[in-house]
């Protein structure tokens, strides 16, 4: 399996974190379940290969859309990837993804959104045109279909996206009401205006970045689990496994037991 990300252009760096191409060949008799878990981005994702089959909500399985937009996901999910891997990803920064739509991120939270119900006909042509070209054209294609609707369509709540950086910042151990001390609306707006940013509460998304950074350190392996989550703001250690087990849908002994290829590569690259 290759792995590669990709700076993006000067102008969409604000609000993509970068572009990731995937590339791999898996044999039908060797395909397992992945877990894809939740690190608070959205993401556009194009298959270009094989398309991945993912597990649905009745623990089925169904073939995604070829190109689409994740939404924020506040659980994992798993998916099944197998033959001739072949995926372009961009990973848009929290809230990024508001700069290009005038959909709100709510509306794609829990949902794989196929690309021409946001892009119309400018969707379905990415779609057709990806497979036929190499890696340089198919980052060049997507780049200028983001910088094409950041013209048109531009709108970024800028108040919020200084919010998300504190809170990113801190690693996600921060208490909400301080962040508002100094800015002038109520508490009610600022959380409707940061899930309809975002595509998650405000007090979700801190949790979720807390959480993401200690799995991060935890690979590196220089501290226990128990001390990290310690460190990360969890007092209580039946509150720190309660979190885990809720995205990862394991205990930490069974995930870390476990080699998680594609959970392990994404976890490494916010």
């Amino acid at each position: 399996m290759v792995y590669k990300t990709y700076i993006p252009h000067a102008l969409l760096k604000p609000y993509v974190n970068f572009f990731w191409l995937l590339e791999g060949t898996v044999p039908h008799c060797e395909a397992v379940r992945e877990k894809i878990l939740p690190d608070g981005c959205i993401e556009l994702i194009i298959h270009y290969g094989d398309i991945f089959e993912a597990v649905n909500e009745k623990g089925f399985l169904e073939t995604q859309p070829q190109v689409f937009v994740m939404g924020q996901i506040k659980r994992y999910f798993e998916v099944m990837p197998k033959g001739n891997m072949g995926v372009l990803g961009v990973r848009f920064k929290p809230g990024g993804l508001q700069a290009f739509t005038n959909m709100p991120a709510l509306a794609f939270t829990g949902h794989a959104v196929g690309l021409e119900h946001i892009f119309g006909d400018e969707g379905r042509f990415v779609a057709e045109q990806t497979a036929a070209i190499g890696e340089a054209g198919k980052i060049n294609l997507v780049q200028t279909l983001l910088l094409k609707k950041l013209a048109c369509n531009y709108r970024y709540d800028f108040l919020i996206d200084g919010i998300i950086k504190k809170i990113i910042a801190q690693k996600g151990q921060v208490q909400l009401g301080s962040l508002l001390k100094n800015i002038k609306i109520s508490e009610r707006h600022f959380e409707r205006q940061f899930k309809n940013t975002v595509g998650l509460n405000p007090k979700f998304f801190a949790r979720l970045i807390r959480f993401n950074n200690i799995m991060r350190d935890a690979r590196t392996g220089s501290s226990s689990l128990v001390t990290l989550s310690y460190l990360g703001g969890y007092y209580d250690q039946a509150h720190f496994i309660k979190d885990f087990r809720q995205f990862t849908g394991e205990n930490p002994s069974e995930y870390f037991g476990n080699s998680n290829g594609l959970s392990s590569i994404f976890l490494n690259e916010q």
